[in-house]
Formats: C-alpha cells, sequence, structure tokens
C-alpha cells in the first residue's frame, strides 16, 4: 500500500471568499486563477529580493501580453 505522501499528485484546497461573487472574466479558467490569486493575496505579500510586490493581473505562460486583472479596477480619475 503506498503512502498518501508518496504519491506525486495531491490536492490543495481552500475556501474562496464569499464577497467575490461578482466576476471579472468570462472565461471559467481565467476567472477561477484569478480568484484562487485574489485568496492567496489576502494571505500572504509576494516579495522579489526582499522588497514588496504589488501583484494586480497575471498572464498565462502560453499567452503573450494578454494579462487578465485580479482586482477590479477603478474609473480612472480626471
Amino acid at each position: 500500500m503506498t503512502e498518501p505522501h508518496d504519491s506525486p499528485e495531491y490536492v490543495w484546497r481552500f475556501k474562496l471568499s464569499v464577497d467575490d461573487e461578482e466576476s471579472l472574466h468570462t472565461d471559467a479558467l481565467t476567472e477561477m486563477v484569478r480568484r484562487e490569486l485574489k485568496a492567496l493575496l489576502g494571505c500572504v505579500v509576494l516579495t522579489e529580493h526582499g522588497r514588496d510586490l504589488k501583484v494586480t493581473g497575471f498572464r498565462f505562460l502560453d499567452e503573450s501580453g494578454a494579462e487578465h486583472d485580479i482586482h477590479e479596477r477603478l474609473p480612472e480619475q480626471p
């Protein structure tokens, strides 16, 4: 019998915020990744060489240049 930690596959799950009912993206995969990143960014601060990063979006490795927002953009002030 194989022990669970010996398996190369595992599942990591955490509850997404219920206050995030609005979808920003019509594509289901993009929206799922956005919600998971938003939930993670509510728990951790990403850094680069010790400096905090303010993450606003993401893109998939197979997409060139297509950036997807994590948070809804506020209207620009005139």
